[in-house]
């Protein structure tokens, strides 16, 4: 059995290596400098800092997750096991994974980067300590701190998926 989820494991990576090759290579047929088309990785590395590493952290653990590179129970946030055996990671990773493939991830995973990148653009209320990017990332440690507080608080009176990916 384990013989087998290896071999599951190996596909997984090799097929994330195989879509990583394909966006990154030009075109055969295309010649250096002319139909210059901004491709997948332009658009990725285009985003705000804080959008650009939550959206890609995000859909790279929500796909390890559903291909069984990691297993999902790993990622959720679980106190005992982040008191009791130090599994820090779960402080961060209830935050970026977005759960089973579904119509709700993928509409989950759109709205991550569309509000994300507009909230972290700043626009008209930009409070001035530090531009869009610096006071984006004071708000979402403070609503992560805010989200693990509330579900020790709640917990017991309503039941809360360990999960807070589409709370923030």
């Amino acid at each position: 059995d384990s013989h087998k989820s290896l071999s599951a494991n190996h596909i997984a990576l090799l097929f994330i290596a195989q879509i990583r090759l394909f966006i990154t290579m030009p075109p055969a047929n295309q010649a250096a400098g002319m139909n210059d088309t901004p491709g997948i990785t332009d658009w990725f590395n285009s985003l705000p800092l804080i959008t650009r590493y939550w959206f890609g952290a995000a859909g790279g653990l929500t796909l390890a997750g559903n291909f069984g590179i990691v297993s999902p129970y790993k990622l959720i946030y679980d106190f005992p096991s982040v008191r009791g055996a130090f599994h820090v990671w779960r402080l961060l990773t209830s935050f970026l994974y977005v759960g089973s493939f579904s119509i709700n991830t993928l509409m989950g995973l759109y709205m991550l980067y569309q509000f994300s990148k507009q909230y972290e653009g700043g626009g008209p209320y930009n409070t001035g300590g530090g531009g869009g990017t610096a006071d984006y990332l004071f708000c979402l440690l403070f609503g992560m701190a805010g989200c693990l507080a509330c579900f020790h608080l709640l917990g017991g009176f309503i039941p809360i998926a360990p999960l807070f990916t589409r709370n923030l």
